[in-house]
C-alpha cells in the first residue's frame, strides 16, 4: 500500500466505527482522560466510559485507516499506569456525534 493511500479518507457514507472494550487495569489510571487527549491529537469521533464490571468502554470513529490503526495500536498499551490484558473490538453502526468526550459510568 502506498503512503497516499494510508491517509485517504474514506468514501463519503463509509465509516470506519468501532466498539472496543479494554480489560485489565483500567480503572482509576487515568486511562479515560489519556485516551480523550489521544483521540482528539488523532481527529477520532466518539466516546469512553467506565463500566461497573471494570473495563473501559470505547466507541470511535476515524475517517481514514491509518488514524484507526494508531488508536487501536496504543490500546493496546494504554497510558503508563494501566495494564492492558485484553482488547474487545467490533464493528459499530450507531451514531457516533463530532468530537470525543468521556461519559458517565455505565
Amino acid at each position: 500500500m502506498s503512503r497516499e493511500n494510508e491517509y485517504r479518507d474514506v468514501p463519503p457514507g463509509d465509516t470506519l466505527q468501532f466498539h472496543y472494550r479494554i480489560h485489565g487495569i483500567v480503572q482509576g489510571v487515568g486511562f479515560r482522560n489519556w485516551l480523550e487527549d489521544l483521540a482528539q491529537a488523532l481527529g477520532v469521533h466518539g466516546f469512553c466510559r467506565n463500566r461497573a464490571d471494570g473495563t473501559v468502554e470505547i466507541v470511535a470513529r476515524a475517517p481514514n485507516q491509518k488514524m484507526l490503526d494508531t488508536l487501536e495500536k496504543e490500546l493496546h498499551k494504554g497510558p503508563f499506569a494501566a495494564r492492558v490484558d485484553r482488547v474487545e473490538k467490533e464493528a459499530y453502526n450507531g451514531d457516533i456525534s463530532e468530537g470525543f468526550r468521556i461519559l458517565a459510568t455505565k
